[in-house]
C-alpha cells in the first residue's frame, strides 16, 4: 500500500477540521494504526484520530495512531478530547 508522506495532520474538530502543517521528520515517531493492534484498555481508542490525507486521493485519508501523534508533541491529548466535546 502507498502510503502519503507524514508532513501534515488533520483532526475533526466538532463541525470543522484542523490541520496542522510540518516538515517530514517525523516518519519514525509515528505509527498507522493499521500497522499497530491498540490494546483494549487504551483510553484514545474512542476518540478521532489524527489523519493525514492521501496523496493520491483527496477524499481518502489514513489514521495514525493518536498516543504516537501526542508523544511526537505534534497534538496533545487535551485537543484530541475538546475535539469530541464540540
Amino acid at each position: 500500500m502507498n502510503r502519503p508522506t507524514i508532513n501534515h495532520i488533520v483532526l475533526a474538530r466538532g463541525s470543522g477540521w484542523i490541520t496542522r502543517t510540518f516538515l517530514p521528520i517525523f516518519d519514525d515517531q509515528l505509527a498507522w494504526c493499521e500497522d499497530i493492534k491498540c490494546p483494549d484498555y487504551c483510553s484514545l481508542a474512542s476518540y478521532p484520530h489524527p489523519m493525514v490525507q492521501d496523496e493520491l486521493q483527496e477524499h481518502m485519508y489514513h489514521e495514525l495512531c493518536t498516543l504516537t501523534v501526542i508523544k511526537a508533541g505534534l497534538v496533545t491529548k487535551k485537543e484530541i478530547i475538546e475535539a469530541c466535546e464540540r
